[in-house]
């Protein structure tokens, strides 16, 4: 589902429901977006980008799933509970509710049942920090699951996702939403949130499992020791630490941020595996096998330089994904499309880039809208992914 600009928007129809920080319903999915709405979306929120259906295969937008809406909620409203507690210091104890939005993200993912997520990335100023932690929670619990943790050290690394950066809420909000980059001083401020996080979990929070303490002043430690805020190394940090750090810089790339666009999910995985450095490689494949890579939907150019479109994923290949080849590198329309397993192909079809947040003018012009289709549903009924042969 691609994600594009707000202004550009206009008239396509939404693939999610966005909501307000107090979970009012802005915009439900399926609308069209007026020109009044993304203006609003823009000045009043501060949303600069936003989730599409695909314009030519719309039917392939179920095939990578978010969160359950629900779940999403709970785990944010109980964030907002314990950052209150933390800074208004009342003395309440918010540890079984974060627990218990924990357990729901777990056994949310657990129920995905290896399909790819592909977790929301688009979200409003007011509710940004919420978002990460929730999603950071989230892939926590994937990398978790594909690393073989028991449900009890799921349910751990969870919590210390969905609190790792709970220590932010005590940072100047001008410094913490500022647009630009940091200055030497403010950024001396920000690096403060992993020990103002450890610290107000060890005081408000003091029934919590010492480990989520440490997930909180960890996940910022590197594996070579170039972290903060101790430097530790290597097995120096703590296991769940370490599959945190990878879920929060996978999140915070992909995410919409004030200073930069949303990163497409396979250039935010390539970031990880090309720095084994800082990032454990073993985290990072098992994010790598349960995230969709290259979401459904999503255009590529290959190696050849044709065009296509992704289909669905290869779990054992996230890298590699099956896809439908509409365009040669002349941008004219393949007859009929041809569908591709980019795992079986080898790599000299591999996908190099996502191609512009929309297809070229002149392949969309000249696009069998309805060819395509049926060729995309008839080569996933043949792979067996469960389409219904039109």
């Amino acid at each position: 589902m691609p994600v594009i600009p707000v202004d550009r928007a206009v008239g396509q129809r939404l693939s999610h429901t966005i909501r307000s920080r107090d979970g009012r319903v802005l915009l439900r999915a399926g609308v069209v977006l007026t020109a009044h709405d993304a203006r609003r979306l823009q000045d009043t929120f501060g949303m600069r980008y936003i989730l599409v259906h695909n314009e030519v295969l719309p039917d392939l937008d179920v095939q990578d799933v978010d969160l359950d809406e629900r779940v999403r909620q709970d785990a944010m409203n109980s964030l907002r509970t314990t950052i209150d507690v933390v800074r208004r210091r009342t003395g309440k104890d918010a540890s079984v509710q974060a627990f218990r939005a924990a357990e729901s993200i777990v056994e949310a993912v657990l129920s995905a049942d290896g399909v790819p997520m592909a977790l929301a990335v688009l979200r409003t100023k007011e509710d940004d920090l919420l978002q990460h932690c929730v999603n950071t929670a989230a892939y926590s619990a994937l990398i978790g699951i594909g690393a073989g943790l028991a449900r009890r050290e799921l349910e751990l690394v969870t919590l210390g996702g969905l609190l790792h950066d709970l220590g932010k809420a005590l940072i100047p909000v001008e410094i913490l939403a500022k647009p630009g980059r940091l200055t030497p001083a403010e950024r001396e401020v920000m690096n403060r949130h992993s020990q103002l996080g450890f610290e107000a979990i060890s005081r408000d929070l003091p029934t919590l499992p010492a480990q989520v303490a440490a997930v909180a002043y960890q996940h910022h430690e590197r594996l070579n020791g170039s972290g903060y805020p101790e430097g530790m190394r290597g097995e120096q940090i703590h296991r769940f630490a370490r599959i945190v750090a990878v879920a929060d810089v996978y999140d915070a790339l992909c995410a919409m941020r004030p200073y930069k666009p949303p990163w497409p999910p396979h250039r935010a995985v390539a970031f990880l595996v090309h720095h084994p450095e800082l990032f454990e490689r073993d985290s990072v494949y098992q994010l790598m096998r349960k995230v969709a890579v290259y979401p459904t939907g999503t255009i590529v150019r290959l190696a050849d330089r044709s065009l296509a479109v992704v289909l669905s994923q290869n779990a054992d290949h996230p890298e590699a994904p099956f896809v439908l080849v509409v365009a040669d590198h002349a941008n004219v329309p393949v007859t009929p499309p041809r569908a591709v397993d980019l795992a079986v192909a080898g790599a000299d079809l591999l996908p190099i880039h996502t191609a512009s947040w929309r297809w070229p003018r002149e392949v969309r012009a000249a696009l069998d809208i309805e060819g395509v289709r049926a060729a995309a549903r008839a080569a996933l009924f043949d792979r067996g992914a469960g389409a219904t042969r039109p």
